[in-house]
């Protein structure tokens, strides 16, 4: 038989990824904003949906393309402003609509998306002041302006998309002089600009938008009315001018002073005299003071002679500096010329020079001056004088003839001539004088005799060669000429044929060889004559001397001499002595003694031969030395000899030992076993003998560690070591020689200890607490944490490295040397006000690596980086215009994100500046935010106030937002009604019958009233007749509709 079993079987059906995300019911979004819209603000905030399940239908939502002015929020959709708006900018925040799609792409594999189209259009307010093209403006205009002329035209641009900006004068139009074309900008003169109190003036101009919430910017317009030349320069007087000056008058001389006028100013005003005719021989000028409104003539060249023009009549102009340019009329100016003594006298036919004999007697006339003056009577009147060059009074002038004479003998010898000045004078108020000079010669008479200047004395050389100068001897004569030349002759003396003089300039010279052994010396005579007439003569002695000469040379006693010294002679210590002999007599026997070869060794006296130490001597470098001597006289030319000294040192025990320190320090682990050999210590000594065994040992600086076998120099360990404690050794080692007393040497031997690794890296804190600012951009220094490790500094083993580990490296760096914490991301105070970091220190370079850590608890402070926004604003309020000061309109709430406790989140309340002043007179916001009636309300006079209030926060720098508010007054019945006319003028029929109309009354007038209020309700009005109407009310009567009515028959003559 068949068997069965039954079992359920559930079937889950898996999402596949096949619908796209969409928008439901919309294609495209369109919307409009403020461009003052505050950034941040949500603008759209569409929902995509998405049926798949799981990642296919988790949606993220993006802008196509990218926006720069706009933002979607990932996960809401919620589309954000980032970017300030101003539509009259032409950036990329200036354009007036947007249009961009929204995408949302689920998370599906492949991702799925879908979009909707997003247009923004941005509203235009009125955010920008017109602007004038300058802030001010300077023109200068002429006087005669015609009335009505443009003067100029003032630009005022304004970046807001719409309105018209109109202009008007709002301050300096005096006497209302100017007007301006409130559309076009243009200033004109509206009034005549002659004759006016001032001619500058200063105008504020000002650009403003036309319609309501207007705004005006200021500018200054500077304005100067020129001069025009209409009047031109005239003189101060009509009358000639009469002048008179003396015909010598200097250049620049002040003959007389002129002046005059001119009503116009500036340029206009200033004027320049000249002289148009007249001025013969350019003899005047006009000098004129800048500034001033006179002038001197004056005169201006040397030319002025009364002898040829007593008169000048000059012709005067006044010329100003306008255009065009304007003349006074002309005026004369007479100028009588003054006569003076002016001509000088001359001399005539004054020769440069005359001859005389000096035996001219005296009295004897020698030559006749004469001389004239031009000028007449006194003035022409002369006489003669010598003023200069008569030196010894030796001659003299007749004054009215003019005969020189001499006065007194003459003596070539004393002056051979004489320059006289001789001078011609008139005999005028002011004399006038003329000089001219005349050269007196005196020719010479022989009457002087030669002269010597004894001694005469000369030394000379036994070897002088023949015709050798000896020696020269001069004659003088007072004559001249032939009188005083001379000749020269040897007229006596022995053996006076060894010499010949030279019988023109007197030089003798030797005529024979000389021997000094023979004659020693010669006195021989010299005779001088002159050829003059008669000759005349004179003699003197003359001595020579006979001098030896050097013909014998030095000789030393010994050809070699042998000395020895100690090596550590001290210098200036004596050797030994040379001696050289000169037979020779005086300077030529005088001997002086020199190494040949100079020797910083050794020096010798160069007067007594004694030969010095004088250097450091040393055996061991050289113990022989040979110098070679040279002896040398003091004759020219010197004669010399020359002998050997041979110089044998002696040794004495100089040297210490020497340790070699070519390598003298070692290294060594710090765990180095006791008895471990380190260093093997070298030393030598250059002597010999005992003095040359040496003893090694250690002075110090080994704190017992280390011990040295003094024979051999080995240094080993001697306690267990630890570079935590000392990380270096400076072992004294002293070498010492045998002698006595000993010689030493001493060295350092530097032992390094090794360190090992053993100790971890500690930072200095376990915590670290610091601050930083919100937005800080990443590279800001948050700390510097440092650490140390306790193993040997300046090793790999205490070299730490510091290092930040995962997570925290994604937001934060670490200098691995100095420690210095940087961020590496932007942290925003308002997600998370803390965060924590762990850093790590290691000793990295060392084997095994040991690690420190410590943490940083970093407080993210507040910064001012949320701007303040108003909270359930009401764009539209009503209050009663009949509101009391103080009643409170409008409490202003707003939020900042930032920081409540600082003043970045506290925010106060005010009125923007560009509110009118009429919202500021009538309305007051204080800083809590409380909207205050500020004065008195009329609904009747103002309806509505628009303003701008402000909200601020606290912070630096300080972040604001603006809102519009609109208050409109309720109206009140406060205004009474008012007839149209306070008093109705009626004229009526007392016949009238008052039943003639309607059988009960005659309609005298329909009555009519205003009333200001708006509120038709309180404009209902009804009439009545007042209770204290002259009127009788049974006589009159009026309907509430205003019509007035009599009742009875009037009767005139009883009212």
């Amino acid at each position: 038989n068949q068997l069965t079993a039954t079992s359920d079987v559930i079937i889950s059906i898996n999402d596949l990824n096949d619908v796209a995300p969409f928008f439901p019911g919309v294609d495209s979004l369109r919307t409009s904003l403020q461009e003052t819209t505050r950034i941040t603000t949500i603008i759209l905030s569409p929902i995509a949906t998405d049926p798949d399940l799981g990642d296919g239908g988790d949606i993220i939502y993006s802008l196509s393309p990218s926006s720069t002015i706009f933002s979607v929020v990932e996960t809401s959709g919620e589309i954000q402003l980032i970017q300030s708006l101003d539509i009259d900018s032409n950036g990329p925040n200036g354009f007036s609509e947007y249009v961009f799609d929204l995408v949302a792409t689920d998370k599906g594999n492949p991702p799925l998306s879908g979009s909707i189209s997003i247009t923004i259009t941005v509203l235009n307010e009125n955010d920008n002041v017109p602007i004038f093209d300058s802030s001010f403006y300077t023109i200068s205009i002429p006087e005669d302006t015609v009335v009505d002329t443009v003067i100029i035209t003032l630009t005022a641009t304004d970046n807001d998309v719409s309105g018209t900006i109109k202009y008007d004068i709002v301050g300096g139009n005096l006497d209302l002089l100017f007007s301006i074309d409130e559309d076009t900008g243009e200033v004109s003169n509206i009034l005549p600009l002659l004759s006016l109190a001032s001619d500058i003036f200063e105008l504020t101009v000002r650009a403003y938008e036309s319609g309501d919430n207007t705004k005006s910017s200021l500018t200054s317009l500077h304005i100067e009315i020129s001069d025009t030349n209409d009047n031109a320069p005239s003189f101060c007087q009509t009358a000639d001018y009469q002048f008179s000056v003396d015909e010598n008058s200097i250049v620049s001389t002040q003959v007389g002073q002129i002046c005059g006028t001119d009503r116009d100013t500036g340029n206009n005003g200033k004027f320049t005299f000249i002289i148009s005719n007249g001025n013969e021989n350019d003899a005047f000028d006009i000098e004129q003071i800048s500034g001033s409104s006179t002038a001197y003539i004056i005169v201006k060249n040397d030319v002025l002679d009364r002898e040829s023009d007593d008169e000048y009549m000059l012709v005067l102009l006044i010329t100003d500096n306008g255009i065009p340019q304007l003349q006074s009329s002309p005026i004369l100016a007479i100028i009588s010329i003054l006569d003076v003594n002016d001509e000088t006298p001359v001399l005539l036919n004054l020769p440069t020079s005359i001859f005389i004999q000096e035996d001219t007697f005296g009295g004897v006339i020698i030559y006749q001056v004469n001389g004239s003056d031009s000028d007449t009577s006194i003035n022409a009147d002369i006489f003669f004088e010598i003023i200069d060059g008569n030196s010894g009074n030796f001659f003299r002038i007749e004054s009215e003839t003019g005969q020189i004479s001499v006065i007194d003998s003459l003596d070539f010898n004393i002056q051979n001539s004489f320059t006289l000045t001789i001078q011609v004078s008139d005999k005028g108020t002011i004399a006038l004088s003329a000089q001219s000079t005349i050269t007196i010669t005196i020719l010479d008479v022989n009457n002087h005799a030669p002269e010597f200047m004894p001694p005469y004395s000369q030394s000379i050389s036994e070897d002088l060669t023949t015709s050798s100068f000896v020696i020269s001897v001069l004659a003088t004569d007072l004559d001249a000429t032939t009188n005083a030349e001379l000749f020269y002759s040897i007229s006596s003396g022995v053996n006076a044929i060894h010499f010949a003089i030279d019988s023109t300039n007197g030089d003798i010279a030797l005529n024979t060889t000389l021997d000094r052994e023979t004659q020693s010396s010669y006195n021989i005579e010299v005779t001088a004559c002159d050829m003059g007439i008669p000759i005349m003569c004179n003699s003197v002695g003359v001595i020579i001397q006979i001098l030896d000469t050097n013909d014998h040379a030095p000789m030393f006693d010994q050809p070699v001499y042998s000395f020895t010294v100690l090596e550590d002679s001290s210098a200036d210590f004596k050797i030994g002595k040379v001696i050289a002999s000169d037979l020779d007599d005086g300077v030529n026997g005088d001997i002086q003694y020199f190494v040949v070869v100079a020797n910083p060794l050794f020096r010798i006296d160069s007067d007594s031969g004694d030969i010095f130490v004088q250097g450091e001597l040393d055996r061991e470098s050289t113990d022989f030395y040979q110098l070679m001597i040279l002896a040398e006289d003091d004759g020219v030319p010197a004669q010399s000899t020359f002998a050997t000294v041979n110089v044998t040192i002696l040794d004495v025990n100089d040297n210490s030992p020497i340790i070699d320190i070519s390598q003298f320090s070692s290294q060594i682990n710090e765990d180095a076993a006791i008895g471990l050999l380190v260093f093997d210590v070298d030393a030598t000594d250059l002597d010999e003998g005992t003095n040359s065994k040496i003893t090694l040992s250690i002075l110090g600086g080994d704190f017992d560690d280390f011990f040295i076998i003094p024979d051999s120099g080995k240094v080993h360990v001697n306690a267990s070591l630890s570079a935590e404690r000392i990380t270096s050794y400076e072992l004294l080692i002293q070498a010492s020689d045998s002698s006595n007393p000993p010689l030493t040497d001493i060295e350092t031997l530097i032992i390094t200890i090794i360190d090992v690794n053993e100790f971890p890296p500690i930072f200095e804190q376990e915590i670290y607490f610091v601050d930083l600012v919100e937005n800080s951009s990443p590279g800001t220094v948050i700390t510097t944490v440092s650490a140390t490790d306790a193993d040997v500094q300046g090793t790999v083993n205490s070299k730490i490295s510091f290092f930040i580990p995962s997570p925290f490296s994604s937001d934060f760096a670490i200098d691995p040397v100095t420690g210095l914490v940087t961020s590496k991301s932007i942290f925003d105070r308002e997600v998370s006000s803390t965060q924590l970091l762990v850093v790590m220190a290691s000793n990295s370079d060392s084997t095994p690596t040991l690690q420190g850590s410590a943490q940083v608890q970093i407080t993210i402070l507040d910064d001012n980086d949320e701007i303040p926004y108003f909270i359930n604003l009401p764009s539209n309020i009503q209050i009663s215009e009949l509101s009391s000061i103080g009643f409170i309109v409008l409490v202003l709430v707003a939020n900042d994100a930032d920081d409540p406790n600082l003043g970045n989140g506290r925010v106060f309340f005010s009125s923007a500046s560009e509110n009118s002043a009429e919202f500021d007179r009538s309305f007051f916001i204080n800083s809590n935010g409380d909207i205050e009636v500020n004065g008195i309300l009329d609904r009747e006079i103002q309806k509505v106030y628009s303003a701008v209030v402000v909200v601020q926060d606290e912070g630096s720098p300080s972040l604001s937002s603006v809102a519009s508010i609109i208050i409109n007054l309720l109206d009140e019945n406060d205004t009474p009604p008012l007839f149209t006319n306070s008093i109705y003028l009626i004229s009526y029929s007392e016949d009238l019958d008052s039943s003639s109309q309607n059988g009960l009354s005659r309609l005298l007038l329909t009555l009519n009233f205003t009333d200001d209020d708006s509120d038709t309700s309180n404009q209902e009005s009804t009439y009545r007749l007042a209770a204290d109407s002259p009127f009788s009310i049974p006589d009159f009567s009026v309907t509430e509709g205003g019509e007035l009515f009599v009742n009875i028959g009037l009767d005139r003559e009883i009212r």
